[in-house]
């Protein structure tokens, strides 16, 4: 329960003119019973569930980060055996077909 009237003798007695001290009483009042606070217990539960779900997400990210790097490796060694067959493969074939094409007509 706010005791009201603590409140404002508290005020009262820090030097707040009773109509500053009954406007702050009556905001710490209504503050009070909008119910917008928690316990240390209700801040402790929703503080370790925030945690275990960062955990979480962490877990899943760094798996995916990992997924990713193995799908990037494999279309590097794609790409580099691309390449070897398009320089050794297909480049006497296309040096062939220029031959043709230049001395025999």
């Amino acid at each position: 329960m706010f005791d009201t009237h603590a409140v404002a003798r508290s005020l009262a007695a820090a030097d707040f003119t009773p109509a500053q001290a009954d406007a702050l009483t009556d905001a710490l009042r209504l503050a009070v019973e909008q119910g917008d606070h928690v316990t240390s217990d209700q801040f402790k539960t929703g503080q370790a569930e925030l945690r275990a779900e960062i955990a979480s997400l962490d877990t899943r990210l760094s798996t995916q980060i990992a997924e990713v790097r193995t799908e990037v490796a494999n279309v590097a060694a794609d790409l580099k055996s691309d390449m070897k067959l398009v320089k050794f493969g297909y480049g006497p074939v296309v040096l062939g077909l220029l031959i043709k094409l230049v001395f025999f007509p």
